[in-house]
């Protein structure tokens, strides 16, 4: 009996569900002769299956063939197959096989609802309250193991009280979340892979130049020094300018100078940008720029709300007797903000204080 062989692909998923077995997911790895290489999900080693058996199984209905449509996976995504499983660290492996009980119930509780995102969320929901707990439990202790694994490395030696990071309490992820695990897992085949997190991308959050505690002299020290001095002063300079300042600073302590970009990103970190803008305009130009001005709704009726203010008159007084100059005085009125009505008012020469006030106050009780 002749029969035409099954195609398939480098990265696709097979599953077998055999009566009166346990269900079992196949990747496949290659071909063979009159065969295919396929290795389990549970990371056993990959076995040959003929392709007679293939084509028995798949008569029989106790096959169903998830295609890997590699071409729908990111660039992020494809990477995460270019490596074993058991090449990939444990705290990844175990992020991924707790969101691919999400993706599993998904699948499972997707034929009950008209609405993919109802299943989502259900899935979500049950996933969660089932294995809360559990996940927790497991992750405290991976953390304590790795505490006591480094312990033992650097001859510390066993302590009562072993210091490490707990773990915050696991929360339930968005069922938009679930939908994007959901979408990369199948189109990587149903590939546990594919699920697992990019921390693989993520590059060195370490600072080259690490900060010194100690008066000592160091580049973060130096950069606070160049923004202070060339930057946020009067006249206005560029941070260009307050960057190549910093620089000779760096080459008479002879430390090695950090970039524009970092130097940048310093000023913005912790100088806040109205306390920018007032070191190099001055704080009226601030108080200008940032301060909250609105307009209130005037008063009802008369004498409700009365304004009172200061004004330095642009004339020059000047005494007739002495023909000597007096200066500018000053006016000080009470305003009314229903009728606009002057109240009382105040000339002095002296500055604006609690006095001129008072005057004023006295001259708007006693009009009549």
């Amino acid at each position: 009996m002749t029969f035409s062989p099954l195609l398939f692909q480098t990265g696709d998923s097979i599953h077998v569900s055999v009566p009166g077995t346990a269900p079992l997911l196949l990747r496949v790895v290659q071909r063979k002769r009159q065969g295919y290489l396929l290795a389990p999900s549970d990371g056993t080693d990959p076995t040959t299956w003929s392709d007679e058996k293939l084509n028995e199984a798949y008569i029989k209905r106790h096959i169903t063939h998830f295609p890997a449509h590699s071409e729908k996976l990111s660039e992020a995504a494809a990477q995460l197959l270019d490596r074993a499983w058991e090449a990939w660290p444990e705290e990844d492996r175990r992020a991924a096989l707790q969101r691919l009980e999400y993706v599993r119930a998904t699948d499972q509780l997707a034929p009950e609802y008209l609405r993919l995102e109802d299943a989502i969320k259900k899935a979500s929901q049950i996933v969660f309250e089932k294995n809360a707990e559990t996940w927790r439990q497991e992750t405290l202790n991976f953390l304590y193991g790795r505490a006591a694994l480094i312990a033992e490395k650097r001859h510390i030696g066993p302590k009562k009280h072993m210091k490490c990071d707990l773990a915050s309490e696991p929360t339930q992820p968005h069922w938009s979340t679930v939908r994007r695990w959901h979408i990369r897992w199948r189109a990587g085949g149903r590939d546990v892979r594919t699920l697992l997190p990019y921390n693989h991308r993520k590059g060195n959050r370490l600072p080259r130049s690490p900060k010194n505690r100690s008066e000592k002299i160091d580049t973060y020290k130096l950069i606070a020094q160049a923004v202070e001095y060339f930057y946020l002063t009067m006249p206005i300079k560029t941070a260009r300018y307050a960057f190549k300042e910093y620089e000779k600073l760096c080459k008479e302590h002879k430390i090695e100078p950090l970039s524009e970009r970092t130097f940048r990103a310093f000023i913005l970190k912790n100088y806040k940008e109205r306390e920018i803008f007032e070191a190099r305009y001055g704080a009226r130009a601030a108080y200008l720029k940032y301060g909250l001005f609105c307009r209130r709704r005037p008063p009802d009726r008369p004498l409700q709300e009365v304004e009172i203010d200061h004004c330095l008159i642009d004339i020059m007084a000047w005494n007739p007797v002495t023909q000597k100059l007096l200066g500018r005085p000053w006016l000080t009125v009470i305003i009314d903000r229903a009728t606009r009505a002057i109240l009382g008012v105040h000339l002095s020469f002296e500055c604006p204080s609690f006095a001129s006030v008072q005057r004023t106050i006295a001259h708007a009780g006693l009009t009549p």
